[in-house]
């Protein structure tokens, strides 16, 4: 405790274990070297979440700026995946559609074939009936 005179003829009595404003300070000889290393590493501490809050920002946006080329690749391997599956399917259909064809167009021929044969019976027997007819 120290005593001073301010000048006006009172006696100033100054306590240095309070606070400037006149709360009790713990002063400890042992502790007073831990507290700044404390302080120290406190500091420390908040200077790394401060640097780790700016990488994560940082990484964020950039994960976030490569999100639309990831989206644009992955749509295009999947419209390449689906451009395949629908050249597939189409040169099935094609092959089926040939097939069908050639079946039909068989078919057609051998139904003109047959009609083709009943027409030459019936003008045949359309003829013998006209020559029967003709000798009575």
């Amino acid at each position: 405790m120290t005593v001073t005179d301010s000048g006006s003829g009172k006696k100033n009595f100054t306590d240095l274990s309070k606070s400037p404003h006149g709360h009790s300070k713990n002063v400890h000889p042992k502790k007073s070297g831990c507290d700044s290393s404390r302080d120290l590493s406190v500091l420390v501490l908040i200077l790394t979440i401060i640097r780790l809050t700016k990488k994560k920002v940082q990484m964020a946006s950039e994960v976030s700026s490569m999100l639309p080329n990831q989206v644009a690749a992955s749509a295009k391997e999947e419209a390449s995946i689906l451009q395949v599956e629908l050249d597939s399917r189409t040169q099935r259909l094609e092959n089926e559609k040939n097939e069908l064809q050639s079946i039909l167009e068989k078919e057609l021929d051998r139904r003109s074939n047959d009609w083709s044969l009943k027409l030459e019976k019936y003008q045949l027997n359309n003829i013998d009936a006209v020559k029967g007819q003709g000798s009575l």
